[in-house]
């Protein structure tokens, strides 16, 4: 009854975990799959297979038997490989990692003599099968430091013994001795060292290379927009039987300035079938563009200003940043400084909002924003403020993913102009309709094209590249990254890898009793 009940305490407390963690609000999702988890497997055995070959090393044993010194040296894996790997979601928990099949090859050299006159003597080598092993290991997955890490738990490489193959003539005491060492001694090093090894891999090696990806990220924008980062740090994961789910904070802000007054959003649940056809998806919520733009705003980093000589001539034969332009627009400003230069400051006078609303394969957000542009006349006693326009400005972005950067690409939509303040008589709007979409639709927009045109690369790490992407708008504000993933490990990932990070073992052999009889 006792089992019965922890059985259930802890069935009911891992459902309350996982509605929990699903169920929080974040700003993006990560959900990888045993998809992900299969290939990964038929990544890294390869790899974990030549570690455990380089770096395992198993110590000479030498001793003194009746006058007769032995030593059996040189000992060395020469071949090995995993067979029928599963890697398999533990709930909760993380994955557990089986090898059923562990063929473990290894030769050594042997050599005997007596220890006085050095007569009789003897060497040769032997050569030793694993018989009945198989290694198995349960990775735990941790998200809350703000980046995945894992640790090895239940390392167990077990072997049922080994064939050994002796070349040469010897005693058949001191071949029971080497056999003997094969059934305790030197199996129960390989089993250390495999142990070790792999525990090497998984706690050192693994996170080593997820250490590389950083979660706070600069954003590729020219000054004075190269203050944001983009925070993608992890706060909290879990394991399902059909997902590893990580919830991140998902948020762009001024370096040191993270503030921003809006609850996360509760993402959508993730589509099984969408899980299980792809090894990661990503779902990135609007609350990310958003928290940038508000940090931008409160930083007064949406504001541009355009020159007469920012003004393209085949656009406007007339170069409207002149009081001439505005004879009829703004009489008095013409009649008090005729022919005077002029320059306009465009900004957000209200934080842009960001939304998407179209579900399907072609994800297009609509940003919105209120935008003022104040004009300056540029006298030679310094530039006055003229005359302020205001309207609530409409942009289209539309949202494409190449390999591992999402782009945006900017086009105008509308934007109704109004006079908010003149300081020189009536502003006459009506009039100036097609000039301010054309400012706007044909310099302003291209330029903020331009800041984004280096888009934003979602953090990997060196080798890793996605493949057969694809990207879907969910609704509810939402964009999923749906993918699968290449890893070509780096010659620096191998030399780290293949590095020894345990102190080398040592034997003492046993005392043997036994009759001088040649086998």
């Amino acid at each position: 009854r006792r089992v019965h009940g922890g059985i259930v305490l802890e069935t009911s407390m891992l459902c309350l975990t996982v509605a929990l963690v699903l169920g929080q609000n974040a700003g993006l999702r990560f959900d990888v799959s045993q998809k992900a988890l299969d290939y990964l497997s038929v990544v890294g055995v390869p790899i974990l297979q030549e570690k455990i070959k380089s770096i395992v090393t198993i110590p000479d044993i030498s001793g003194n038997e009746d006058s007769f010194d032995y030593s059996v040296t040189n000992i060395r894996i020469t071949s090995i490989s995993l067979g029928n790997v599963v890697a398999t979601l533990v709930d909760g928990k993380g994955v557990q990692a089986t090898a059923s099949s562990l063929n473990i090859d290894l030769s050594a050299d042997w050599s005997y003599k007596q220890d006085t006159i050095h007569f009789p003597y003897g060497s040769g080598s032997l050569d030793a099968s694993a018989v009945s092993a198989s290694l198995q290991a349960l990775v735990l997955i941790d998200a809350s430091t703000g980046m995945f890490q894992v640790t090895a738990q239940n390392v167990d490489t077990s072997i049922g013994g080994f064939d050994v193959e002796i070349h040469g003539s010897l005693f058949s005491w001191l071949y029971e001795l080497f056999i003997s060492f094969f059934k305790d001694d030197i199996t129960s090093a390989i089993i250390s060292e495999i142990n070790g090894a792999v525990t090497d891999f998984i706690n050192n090696d693994l996170n080593s290379i997820l250490r590389e990806v950083k979660p706070i990220v600069p954003l590729p924008l020219p000054s004075p927009f190269d203050t944001l980062v983009a925070d993608l740090s992890t706060v909290t994961a879990i394991t399902t039987a059909t997902a590893l789910t990580a919830l991140g904070k998902g948020q762009i802000y001024v370096s040191g300035d993270p503030s921003y007054p809006v609850p996360l959003p509760a993402l959508p649940a993730p589509d099984p079938s969408t899980l299980a056809a792809n090894m990661l998806s990503v779902t990135l919520s609007t609350y990310i563009p958003n928290s940038g733009l508000y940090s931008a705003q409160t930083h007064n980093l949406l504001t541009t200003s355009l020159n007469p000589s920012d003004i393209p001539s085949d656009i406007f034969p007339v170069n409207p940043l002149n009081t001439t332009f505005f004879e009829i627009i703004v009489p008095q400003l013409y009649q008090t400084y005729p022919n005077t230069a002029m320059h306009v400051v465009v900004n957000a006078s209200a934080t842009p909002v960001c939304n998407i609303s179209n579900p399907g394969s072609n994800p297009v957000a609509i940003i919105s924003s209120q935008v003022d542009l104040v004009f300056f006349t540029d006298t030679v006693n310094g530039s006055i403020e003229s005359f302020t326009l205001t309207c609530p400005l409409g942009l289209s972005a539309t949202i494409t993913l190449k390999q591992e950067t999402l782009f945006a690409d900017l086009a105008y939509l509308n934007c109704e102009i109004s006079s908010k303040s003149s300081a020189f008589g009536p502003v006459h709007v009506v009039l100036l309709s097609l000039t301010i979409d054309q400012l706007l639709s044909k310099i302003v927009v291209p330029l903020l094209n331009t800041l984004i045109s280096k888009g934003f690369a979602i953090p990997t790490y060196d080798g890793v590249a996605f493949v057969n992407s694809s990207l879907v708008a969910l609704g509810a504000d939402t964009i999923e990254v749906q993918t699968d993933v290449t890893y070509t490990p780096s010659k620096r990932h191998i030399a780290e890898i293949m590095k020894r990070q345990r102190p080398i073992p040592k034997l003492v052999a046993r005392k043997h009793y036994h009759s001088l009889i040649p086998h």
